[in-house]
């Protein structure tokens, strides 16, 4: 039991450092009540959620450079998400990233209801490019879909995923 409460402990933290790590100042993620939000999304994870987006963001990361992650908080969902994005160019500022184009974005939840789940959008594929039960099309990206899926962390979600990545036509 202690074993396990010390790998929870760890997980959360590993996550977290992820989360800090990719605030960027001139973004809302970073800007005042928002500041406790990567903790909650962290306390309303499971070990299981926080393994797999640990393990995505690792994968993810050496794709792009650290230059092309920041965080992203999606408030206005049913889950209230917070994770990061990767995007295509390196964000410098958010007058200059207007152009840029998110590939993918991970989230957990910061909304109870949702303990375990992760959120991520898909950028660049014309068919959902995962098997979910939860997809959703919320807006368009290069003329392609930008799929919102919620799914709980099995190692098929998390292969899926990553190798959704390397097929984004935003990646070029």
């Amino acid at each position: 039991m202690a074993e396990e409460a010390g790998l929870m402990q760890r997980e959360q933290q590993a996550v977290l450092d992820i989360l800090l790590d990719n605030i960027r100042d001139d973004y809302a993620e970073g800007k005042g009540d928002r500041g406790a939000l990567p903790r909650l999304a962290v306390d309303n994870a499971s070990i299981e959620s926080l393994g797999a987006f640990a393990e995505i963001h690792e994968e993810l990361s050496r794709l792009v450079g650290p230059s092309h992650i920041r965080t992203r908080y999606t408030h206005r969902t049913a889950t209230g998400g917070y994770g990061v994005s990767y995007y295509r160019d390196p964000v410098i500022t958010n007058k200059t990233n207007r152009a840029n184009r998110e590939i993918q974005a991970i989230c957990l939840p910061t909304k109870p209801k949702w303990r375990g789940v992760l959120e991520v959008y898909f950028s660049g594929h014309a068919q959902a490019p995962v098997e979910s039960t939860d997809i959703e099309i919320v807006d368009r990206r290069e003329g392609q879909p930008v799929y919102r899926v919620r799914n709980t962390p099995t190692p098929q979600f998390v292969s899926q995923t990553i190798d959704a990545f390397g097929r984004s036509s935003i990646l070029g």
